[in-house]
């Protein structure tokens, strides 16, 4: 389901993935595991920088922010079916725009589910979003 707090991150975190090891493999010091984040951040980051030129990268976060407060406002002042609509068409368009693909391709490369990166395909599907309303997910949020 599209994400409140996804939305706003979709492009401008660098998140930490965990690329795909045997359980032999796991680190098993703090410092281990940071070291991996780390190194999976810079594989992440430069993916993203292969596939995703600046300007469109710069813009698709713009975009998601301006998405985040004006959902937020929407909820905020009780006008949910003007929320849901607008996330709806804000999901659609993100996963036509190529950019966004590119996105899916450089998560693909690592682990599902893995702390701190977002489910992107999980976070837009529709008919999962069509199954609630955006504005639920807003409760208990702090706009910046």
């Amino acid at each position: 389901m599209l994400k409140t707090p996804i939305l706003a991150a979709t492009v401008g975190i660098l998140a930490i993935i965990s690329p795909l090891t045997y359980a032999s493999d796991a680190p098993t010091t703090p410092q281990q595991q940071r070291q991996l984040r780390a190194q999976n951040m810079m594989q992440y980051y430069n993916c993203l920088q292969e596939k995703i030129d600046a300007p469109a990268f710069e813009k698709m976060s713009q975009d998601s922010e301006t998405l985040d407060n004006n959902l937020f406002q929407l909820c905020s002042n009780g006008q949910r079916q003007q929320a849901q609509a607008l996330a709806l068409d804000y999901a659609k368009k993100m996963l036509a725009s190529d950019n966004f693909k590119a996105m899916l391709a450089c998560t693909a490369q690592f682990e599902p589910n893995t702390p701190g990166i977002p489910d992107l395909e999980k976070d837009f599907d529709l008919e999962q979003l069509k199954q609630g309303n955006i504005c639920d997910l807003q409760e208990g949020l702090d706009q910046d």
